[in-house]
């Protein structure tokens, strides 16, 4: 065996032993801390926080050229047909700068619960950790709600 294969062995018996099996033995207690995956959409928010490390070094962690709407839908796509495929459906952390502000934010939540909708498993939980100034918007009220209701 050489180096490369080797260490893809060494790599992939560290993810099923963890994050895998986080996912797939929900109910075993050793594995609480590998139940989730985060899905980082951009750092596009419609605010300025001065604490936010979106707002200081959102540019640098997540530059424009990658961070275009189709490259993201066609990420995460790829990510769910693969969870999917292998039978995972961990709980799901969505971070943004803040998703309700931005067409592809309810496109990624869109295709993630069409994708999941016909899966023998389904994430438990999507968490959307948001600013919440959505609530001025009738229209963005209106999307979030259909977004819940669909779930």
């Amino acid at each position: 065996m050489n180096y490369q294969k080797e260490n893809d062995a060494l790599y992939n018996s560290f993810l099923n032993r963890t994050f895998f099996n986080g996912w797939t033995k929900k109910d075993d207690s050793r594995y609480e801390n590998f139940r989730r995956i985060e899905f980082i959409l951009n750092a596009k928010c419609n605010l300025d926080c001065k604490y936010c490390y979106y707002t200081k070094y959102g540019d640098q962690l997540y530059p424009k050229k990658i961070s275009q709407p189709t490259d993201i839908l066609r990420n995460l796509e790829m990510l769910l047909d693969w969870l999917i495929q292998n039978g995972y459906a961990p709980d799901i952390d969505f971070f943004s700068g803040e998703p309700f502000f931005q067409k592809v934010g309810f496109d990624a939540l869109q295709m993630i619960l069409d994708k999941f909708s016909s899966a023998g498993r389904k994430p438990k939980n999507i968490v959307i950790p948001t600013n919440y100034t959505f609530i001025l918007i009738d229209r963005l009220v209106e999307k979030v709600e259909k977004l819940l209701k669909d779930s």
